[in-house]
């Protein structure tokens, strides 16, 4: 009886210990249940962005002009999932950032009913002379009147004057005038001028004022957007057309290729708020040639 009521004894002491364990072993478990609730928890979080990531797709404008150029922007819209407030729960949130400053394309001409060509008169002509000449300048008015320049070898100088004589044939009623500088072994030069016609504006803008370089800065906007480099210009000159109104006209110059060229003359041609008075093209280096043009506006106010 003795040795059993001993047992019992160390038994019922041992009891306290054997709890404590359980409950530490309890403790333990619930924090692992809970760090793997929290783990699913999250990855629940990561598919919800993904999922909203699936969904939230960038707006397109399907109303795009013809020709225009698309641009990528960001999404509308980013999808934010913050940090769950209990577990198992998620909180999305739509940030809507600023939109975008929109910006001015530096050159963009302006739109017109029917593009100008008259500042293309002479180079369209060139092409109808033969090529076994050289052109060294192409000059146009907005008058309609143009002027080729260049030189030619003897032997070429009677298909030159045939082709001179279609010309004529067709209205345009050029000219040919020949000369020679250096004595007779020189290569002659040329000049085909004449009228071919202008779709050119009758007056200019009328515009009440404008600052004094407000043309200049106008084509050279233009010419830098076309490429053009080595700009150079030469001073205003003012008209008085009548009481109270003054044509004012500006020139300047440029370097650039012909495709260069080609942008810079219908960026000016269709211009609103000036008109294209003259365009020349001279031949420079190979490849590259000198651009002259030259604008206007009418300043004062409209005639009642």
């Amino acid at each position: 009886m003795a040795m059993i009521r001993v047992e019992l004894e160390s038994e019922r002491r041992r009891l306290p210990l054997y709890l404590a364990i359980s409950g530490i072993a309890a403790i333990v478990v619930a924090v692992v249940l809970y760090g793997i609730d929290r783990q699913v928890g999250l990855l629940r979080i990561v598919d919800l962005q993904q999922l909203r990531n699936l969904y939230v797709q960038d707006q397109v404008d399907t109303n795009q002009r013809p020709g225009a150029t698309i641009r990528e922007e960001p999404s509308a819209a980013a999808v934010v999932v913050d940090s769950p407030s209990s577990v198992g729960m998620t909180q999305a949130a739509i940030v809507t950032p600023s939109p975008l400053p929109v910006v001015g394309t530096a050159g963009t001409p302006s739109s017109v009913a029917v593009p100008i060509s008259w500042w293309k008169s002479a180079q369209r002509l060139r092409q109808r002379l033969s090529s076994k000449i050289t052109v060294t300048r192409q000059q146009n008015l907005a008058d309609g009147t143009f002027q080729i320049t260049g030189r030619a070898e003897a032997e070429h100088h009677e298909s030159l004057r045939q082709d001179v004589a279609a010309l004529r044939s067709q209205g345009l009623r050029p000219t040919l005038t020949f000369w020679r500088e250096g004595g007779e072994a020189a290569v002659a030069t040329f000049i085909v001028s004449g009228q071919a016609g202008s779709d050119a504006p009758q007056r200019p803008p009328l515009r009440a004022s404008m600052p004094v370089d407000a043309l200049l800065q106008l084509a050279q906007g233009h010419a830098r957007a076309a490429g053009l480099v080595r700009m150079a210009s030469t001073r205003p000159t003012h008209e008085q057309v009548s009481a109270g109104n003054t044509r004012v006209e500006q020139g300047m110059s440029a370097v650039g290729n012909p495709r260069q060229i080609a942008m810079f003359g219908t960026a000016l041609a269709a211009e609103s708020q000036a008109r294209l008075t003259r365009f020349d093209i001279a031949a420079v280096e190979r490849g590259l040639f000198r651009v002259t043009a030259s604008i206007d506006v009418l300043l004062g106010k409209e005639n009642r």
